[in-house]
Protein backbone atom coordinates (compact mmCIF):
# COMPACT_ATOMS: atom_id res chain seq x y z
CA UNK A 1 0.00 0.00 0.00
CA UNK A 2 1.46 3.64 -1.10
CA UNK A 3 2.02 6.08 1.88
CA UNK A 4 1.71 9.58 1.77
CA UNK A 5 3.73 12.21 4.02
CA UNK A 6 4.79 15.37 4.55
CA UNK A 7 6.96 16.77 7.18
CA UNK A 8 5.70 19.31 9.52
CA UNK A 9 6.62 20.89 12.96
CA UNK A 10 4.32 22.23 16.13
CA UNK A 11 3.24 24.89 13.68
CA UNK A 12 0.35 22.28 11.94
CA UNK A 13 -2.32 20.34 13.43
CA UNK A 14 -3.01 16.89 11.21
CA UNK A 15 -6.75 16.57 11.25
CA UNK A 16 -8.25 12.92 12.05
CA UNK A 17 -10.32 12.48 9.06
CA UNK A 18 -12.35 9.21 10.48
CA UNK A 19 -12.87 11.21 14.09
CA UNK A 20 -15.83 12.93 15.09
CA UNK A 21 -14.95 16.49 14.29
CA UNK A 22 -16.27 18.17 17.35
CA UNK A 23 -14.80 15.18 19.03
CA UNK A 24 -11.30 15.56 17.61
CA UNK A 25 -11.26 19.48 18.11
CA UNK A 26 -11.99 19.96 21.56
CA UNK A 27 -8.86 17.64 22.29
CA UNK A 28 -7.17 19.47 20.56
CA UNK A 29 -7.83 22.64 21.64
CA UNK A 30 -7.47 20.81 25.15
CA UNK A 31 -3.51 19.86 24.35
CA UNK A 32 -2.97 23.21 22.51
CA UNK A 33 -4.04 25.29 25.59
CA UNK A 34 -2.07 23.08 28.07
CA UNK A 35 1.14 22.81 25.56
CA UNK A 36 1.60 26.56 24.95
CA UNK A 37 0.37 27.41 28.89
CA UNK A 38 -2.24 29.36 27.43
CA UNK A 39 -4.02 31.57 30.32
CA UNK A 40 -7.42 29.54 30.98
CA UNK A 41 -10.51 31.05 29.32
CA UNK A 42 -13.39 28.95 29.02
CA UNK A 43 -15.09 30.97 26.63
CA UNK A 44 -12.69 31.59 24.30
CA UNK A 45 -11.52 27.83 24.39
CA UNK A 46 -15.18 26.80 22.94
CA UNK A 47 -15.35 29.21 20.51
CA UNK A 48 -12.01 27.44 19.26
CA UNK A 49 -13.79 24.22 19.44
CA UNK A 50 -16.21 25.05 17.80
CA UNK A 51 -14.51 26.76 14.41
CA UNK A 52 -12.44 24.17 14.59
CA UNK A 53 -15.25 21.78 14.20
CA UNK A 54 -16.82 23.72 11.78
CA UNK A 55 -13.51 23.55 9.57
CA UNK A 56 -13.16 19.61 9.67
CA UNK A 57 -16.63 19.03 9.07
CA UNK A 58 -16.13 21.26 5.67
CA UNK A 59 -12.93 18.85 4.70
CA UNK A 60 -14.51 16.13 5.28
CA UNK A 61 -18.02 16.62 2.74
CA UNK A 62 -14.92 17.98 0.06
CA UNK A 63 -15.58 16.00 -3.08
CA UNK A 64 -12.87 14.24 -3.77
CA UNK A 65 -12.49 13.36 -0.36
CA UNK A 66 -8.95 14.59 0.79
CA UNK A 67 -6.53 12.38 1.98
CA UNK A 68 -4.76 14.52 4.67
CA UNK A 69 -6.05 17.37 5.64
CA UNK A 70 -3.77 19.64 7.99
CA UNK A 71 -4.41 22.80 9.67
CA UNK A 72 -1.97 25.88 9.93
CA UNK A 73 -2.75 27.16 13.76
CA UNK A 74 0.80 28.85 14.87
CA UNK A 75 -1.39 29.40 18.64
CA UNK A 76 -4.45 27.96 19.42
CA UNK A 77 -5.91 31.31 21.29
CA UNK A 78 -5.44 32.76 17.75
CA UNK A 79 -7.71 32.56 14.39
CA UNK A 80 -6.82 29.44 11.80
CA UNK A 81 -4.33 30.60 9.10
CA UNK A 82 -5.15 28.28 6.22
CA UNK A 83 -6.48 24.16 5.86
CA UNK A 84 -4.24 22.39 3.90
CA UNK A 85 -5.75 19.01 1.92
CA UNK A 86 -3.84 16.72 0.32
CA UNK A 87 -5.49 14.32 -2.49
CA UNK A 88 -4.38 11.06 -4.14
CA UNK A 89 -6.40 10.79 -7.06
CA UNK A 90 -6.24 7.73 -9.85
CA UNK A 91 -6.20 8.70 -13.66
CA UNK A 92 -7.06 6.29 -16.31
CA UNK A 93 -3.62 7.03 -17.96
CA UNK A 94 -0.33 8.70 -17.31
CA UNK A 95 -0.55 12.41 -17.67
CA UNK A 96 2.08 15.22 -17.91
CA UNK A 97 2.14 18.27 -15.53
CA UNK A 98 1.07 20.49 -18.08
CA UNK A 99 -1.48 18.59 -18.35
CA UNK A 100 -2.52 18.96 -14.97
CA UNK A 101 -2.37 22.80 -15.03
CA UNK A 102 -4.77 22.69 -17.97
CA UNK A 103 -7.17 21.23 -15.02
CA UNK A 104 -6.18 23.27 -12.04
CA UNK A 105 -5.87 26.60 -14.21
CA UNK A 106 -8.95 29.10 -13.21
CA UNK A 107 -10.22 30.99 -15.59
CA UNK A 108 -8.67 34.02 -17.14
CA UNK A 109 -11.54 36.19 -16.31
CA UNK A 110 -11.03 35.31 -12.65
CA UNK A 111 -7.66 36.42 -12.01
CA UNK A 112 -6.27 39.52 -10.12
CA UNK A 113 -2.96 39.22 -11.41
CA UNK A 114 -1.52 36.27 -14.32
CA UNK A 115 -0.41 32.91 -11.97
CA UNK A 116 2.99 32.00 -11.50
CA UNK A 117 3.80 28.49 -12.73
CA UNK A 118 6.87 26.57 -12.46
CA UNK A 119 7.81 22.90 -12.27
CA UNK A 120 10.09 22.70 -9.12
CA UNK A 121 12.26 19.93 -7.59
CA UNK A 122 10.78 18.38 -4.29
CA UNK A 123 11.24 15.33 -2.10
CA UNK A 124 8.51 13.21 -4.04
CA UNK A 125 10.64 14.43 -7.47
CA UNK A 126 9.14 16.94 -9.77
CA UNK A 127 6.32 19.00 -9.01
CA UNK A 128 4.01 21.40 -10.54
CA UNK A 129 3.40 24.59 -8.29
CA UNK A 130 0.76 27.17 -9.12
CA UNK A 131 -0.26 30.29 -7.64
CA UNK A 132 -3.37 31.91 -8.42
CA UNK A 133 -5.00 35.29 -7.14
CA UNK A 134 -8.56 35.03 -7.71
CA UNK A 135 -11.56 37.30 -7.54
CA UNK A 136 -14.74 36.08 -5.24
CA UNK A 137 -17.93 37.27 -4.78
CA UNK A 138 -18.78 38.40 -1.21
CA UNK A 139 -22.23 39.78 -1.51
CA UNK A 140 -23.74 41.26 -5.23
CA UNK A 141 -21.45 44.17 -5.22
CA UNK A 142 -17.93 42.99 -3.28
CA UNK A 143 -15.70 40.65 -4.47
CA UNK A 144 -12.76 39.41 -2.29
CA UNK A 145 -9.43 38.65 -3.80
CA UNK A 146 -8.12 35.35 -2.23
CA UNK A 147 -4.84 33.42 -3.18
CA UNK A 148 -4.66 29.72 -4.23
CA UNK A 149 -1.22 27.46 -4.21
CA UNK A 150 -1.11 24.38 -5.47
CA UNK A 151 1.26 21.73 -5.60
CA UNK A 152 0.80 18.34 -8.38
CA UNK A 153 2.59 15.68 -8.76
CA UNK A 154 2.15 12.89 -11.60
CA UNK A 155 3.07 9.49 -10.40
CA UNK A 156 2.77 5.97 -12.04
CA UNK A 157 2.62 2.50 -10.74
CA UNK A 158 1.14 3.62 -7.26
CA UNK A 159 -0.99 1.27 -5.37
CA UNK A 160 -4.33 2.82 -3.64
CA UNK A 161 -7.65 1.37 -3.01
CA UNK A 162 -10.13 1.54 -6.08
CA UNK A 163 -13.76 2.29 -5.77
CA UNK A 164 -14.86 -1.36 -4.31
CA UNK A 165 -11.96 -0.94 -1.81
CA UNK A 166 -9.55 -3.60 -3.72
CA UNK A 167 -6.06 -2.72 -4.02
CA UNK A 168 -4.88 -1.81 -7.15
CA UNK A 169 -1.64 -0.14 -8.98
CA UNK A 170 -1.70 2.61 -11.47
CA UNK A 171 -1.29 6.38 -12.44
CA UNK A 172 -2.23 8.79 -9.95
CA UNK A 173 -2.26 12.46 -10.04
CA UNK A 174 -0.94 14.08 -6.27
CA UNK A 175 -2.01 17.62 -5.10
CA UNK A 176 -1.69 19.61 -2.11
CA UNK A 177 -3.44 22.88 -1.72
CA UNK A 178 -4.61 25.64 0.24
CA UNK A 179 -6.34 29.04 -0.40
CA UNK A 180 -5.60 32.12 1.72
CA UNK A 181 -8.53 34.60 2.36
CA UNK A 182 -6.57 37.19 3.74
CA UNK A 183 -3.25 38.30 1.66
CA UNK A 184 -1.38 39.39 4.62
CA UNK A 185 -1.49 36.00 5.89
CA UNK A 186 -0.76 34.83 2.55
CA UNK A 187 2.57 37.18 2.53
CA UNK A 188 3.67 35.83 5.79
CA UNK A 189 2.68 32.36 5.16
CA UNK A 190 2.76 31.29 2.31
CA UNK A 191 6.95 30.28 2.50
CA UNK A 192 5.71 28.18 4.97
CA UNK A 193 2.94 25.89 2.92
CA UNK A 194 6.07 25.86 0.27
CA UNK A 195 8.33 23.74 2.81
CA UNK A 196 5.34 21.60 3.70
CA UNK A 197 4.48 20.94 0.43
CA UNK A 198 7.93 20.14 -0.82
CA UNK A 199 8.57 17.92 2.06
CA UNK A 200 6.01 15.76 0.15
CA UNK A 201 7.28 11.98 -0.08
CA UNK A 202 5.20 9.02 -1.36
CA UNK A 203 6.24 5.29 -0.49
CA UNK A 204 4.96 2.06 -1.61
CA UNK A 205 5.58 -0.47 0.94
CA UNK A 206 4.34 -4.28 1.52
Amino acid sequence: MTTVRLRYDDLWAEVDLDADPTTWARELVRCRWLDEETPPDDDLAERAVTGLAAVVGALRSQEPPPLMGLLLLPRINEPLVTVVAVRCEPVDEPVTLAEVAEVLRLPAEMLEIPAEEDVVDTAAGPALRLLQRFRTPVDPDVEQVQENLAYAWSLDDVEILDDEGDLACGPVVVTVSTSFEDLVDAGQWRATVDDLARSLTVTTGA
